[in-house]
């Protein structure tokens, strides 16, 4: 097992000479962003990370800002209740599709 700060030594994005697209709106970056997660070997440590942040910012575990906002929505039942769900349910099921 690795130790829980190693794991960013490891990443794609952390050794790319231009670790900026990760954290890009722009849309052939963040294809680029994918891509380099899709060879990443410490994805569940990177989702993992990115989902305990309130703000999800950037290409994390190959899930852009995009994908994780529509990974995290719900229709609200009430009016005062919100559209985001950030249940350990969801969690469980991205990590499962990171994987």
């Amino acid at each position: 097992m690795r130790n829980r700060s190693d794991w960013k030594e490891l990443a794609v994005c952390a050794n790319d000479p231009d670790p900026s697209s990760w954290l890009s709106y722009d849309y052939q970056d963040v294809l680029y962003a994918k891509e380099g997660c899709s060879r990443c070997k410490v994805k569940s440590e990177c989702f993992t990370v990115a989902w305990s942040n309130p703000l999800y910012v950037g290409v994390n575990a190959g899930i852009s800002e995009y994908d994780y906002l529509i990974l995290t929505w719900k229709e609200a039942k009430k009016a005062n209740e919100s559209n985001w769900s950030r249940t350990n349910k969801s969690f469980q099921k991205i990590l499962r599709q990171i994987s």
